[in-house]
């Protein structure tokens, strides 16, 4: 019986009695061969390298793996511990290819002379043609190599300085850049690696040299095309309706070169030209004034404020940048102008309400003190506005130069707050009672720690009005002090009697030099107000004044 039917092939002109089962014993039979051929080389050649390999001059052929790899340790890795004596610009530096991060990688190494795995035809048939020299693998750590590159650069290398455009005196200046030297990493890494391949114990390294980023040729350039030229000519700067005109010699000086992107560019000194224009800037139109009070026929009217024009000092120079950089004959740009207001607005005075005089005080001023230094005392003092809330410092206004003068002044300062209802009154008395001065209103004022304060608690202004009136030859000059604003509260006052009272002791002296005194005596004295508004009794403060008695001095003659 047969397996299958019987079926004739013809191939070409081969005997007609070839058929389908010839054709499969024949496939069969190939393969049998060529896997035996496949068995016996992977069984001969195994994990052996080819016969005539070797690596770096160490002979590996017909070896194992183990074998090479052995053989390998012995010959290449001494090489690791062996210090490479390298050389740059004249300096000699000893590198150690281990610290350096150079390592041999001997399985890479053997994998490299097998051509591929045991059971790669391709392996087999390198051992049956035979191998050629292989260089060793080597594996490089490169944060470790450069490392120890960059402790070398440190001693070679040198920065490239730029060239430089400056203008002192207002003239352009170039100064030449000078070229740098940089150690070339890559091929310095790649001669390590080939001195520890050969076994060499000295190299070379590589060093360039680095041109800077702007360099002799663009600085002078620079100089002649842009730097030059634009300290030429005058600039016109428009702000607001004013056209105002910069001298070279005004903005020069100001003018920087600024390195950019490997090219310069023309920049200034917002700063210093602004103080070197300052006078233009002052010369801009409507200069900011306050609003103030001043007095007409006795009475307070608001002098109104003025606004002004103004330009920041970035955007000045900014306008200055772009007319130079515009060019032109001469070069124009405008300036971004800001409205200046002033500190104080005719709204802000107005809304103060100084309408009419709430409180004053007049106070002589006694012989024993400079008229002249207590008129300019009250001078600096006239004018002071005090607005809702503030707190009023006599030494802030007007000082002490002079503490008998300031004094005098600030005595009748505070009669007048006191009368007037100031708040928060802080007052020292005076030591002694002085004749003509309103006892327990008195002030002593001294620098810089004896201040006479007082605070505006109504929600009005309060302006300050002095003046001195001089008394002639019928009495003393008098201290006039005023407090104008909206009345706000109602302030009854009422003064106590002296009492615990201390008699002074009376010196005769008959000394030619003496001078008579009259004397005062101490005396505790109260004085009380009453704050009412609306008719309704708000509150009471008393203030409490002690004075030390003054001693008499009675010149005394000697009889012959």
């Amino acid at each position: 019986m047969r397996l299958w039917p019987r079926k004739k092939v013809y191939v070409d002109q081969l005997p007609r009695t070839h058929d389908l089962r010839f054709g499969a014993l024949f496939v069969v039979l190939v393969v049998a061969l060529l896997g035996g051929v496949y068995a016996v080389g992977f069984f001969v050649a195994g994990d052996r390298l080819p016969p005539g390999t070797s690596v770096a001059g160490v002979d590996v052929g017909g070896m194992r793996t183990g074998e090479a790899r052995n053989a390998l340790q012995d010959k290449l890795i001494p090489r690791l511990s062996q210090p490479i004596r390298a050389e740059a610009l004249g300096h000699t530096f000893t590198i150690d290819p281990q610290r350096a991060g150079l390592t041999f990688d001997l399985d890479a190494t053997i994998h490299a002379g097998l051509g591929g795995e045991r059971w790669d035809p391709r392996h087999m048939l390198r051992v049956v043609m035979g191998g050629d020299p292989l260089a060793p693998v080597v594996d490089v750590n490169h944060a470790e190599l450069t490392s120890s590159l960059r402790r070398i650069a440190s001693r070679v290398e040198r920065r490239p300085v730029d060239a430089t455009v400056t203008f002192p005196s207002g003239q352009p200046v170039a100064t030449s850049g000078q070229p740098g030297l940089a150690l070339d990493y890559g091929d310095a890494g790649e001669r390590l690696k080939e001195a520890l391949l050969n076994g060499d114990g000295a190299i070379t390294l590589p060093v360039g040299n680095v041109e800077p980023d702007i360099t002799s040729t663009e600085a002078a350039s620079f100089v002649a095309e842009v730097a030059r030229p634009a300290v030429t000519r005058p600039v016109r700067i428009r702000v607001a309706d004013l056209v105002l005109t910069v001298q070279p010699r005004q903005f020069a000086s100001a003018l920087r070169a600024r390195a950019q992107h490997g090219m310069l560019l023309l920049d200034v000194d917002a700063a210093l030209l602004q103080r070197r224009t300052r006078g233009l800037i002052a010369s801009l139109p409507h200069d900011p004034i306050s609003a103030r009070v001043v007095f007409r026929n006795g009475r307070p009217r608001v002098q109104p404020s003025r606004s002004g024009v103004t330009v920041t000092q970035q955007d000045w120079a900014d306008a200055l940048l772009t007319a130079l950089r515009r060019g032109g004959d001469p070069p124009r740009a405008t300036a971004k102008a800001m409205a200046d207001n002033p500190p104080l607005t005719t709204s802000d005075v107005r809304q103060l309400g100084i309408r009419e005089r709430i409180a004053s005080s007049d106070l002589p001023v006694a012989v024993s003190i400079n008229p002249k230094a207590v008129a300019r005392v009250a001078a600096r003092l006239d004018g002071a506005l005090v607005r809702p809330g503030a707190v009023f410092s006599f030494l802030d206004r007007a000082g002490a130069r002079d503490p008998g003068a300031a004094s005098v002044v600030a005595s009748a300062t505070y009669a007048a707050a006191f009368k007037a209802g100031m708040g928060d009154l802080v007052r020292t008395d005076g030591r002694v009672f002085t004749h003509g001065s309103l006892p327990g209103l008195d002030a002593s004022v001294a620098a810089p720690d004896t201040d006479l304060q007082w605070r505006n608690g109504t929600p009005y202004g309060v302006y300050v009005r002095t003046r001195v009136a001089d008394g002639g030859a019928a009495g003393p000059d008098v201290v006039h002090v005023q407090l104008w604003s909206t009345p706000f509260l109602t302030v009854r006052t009422h003064s106590s009697r002296r009492h615990d009272v201390v008699p002074q002791a009376v010196h005769r002296v008959t000394d030619r030099s003496c001078r008579r005194r009259h004397g005062t005596p101490g005396f505790t004295f109260n004085v009380t107000r009453i704050f009412v508004r609306g008719g309704e009794r708000r509150r009471v403060e008393t203030s409490h004044s002690s004075y030390a008695p003054v001693d008499a001095i009675v010149c005394v003659r000697r009889r012959r």
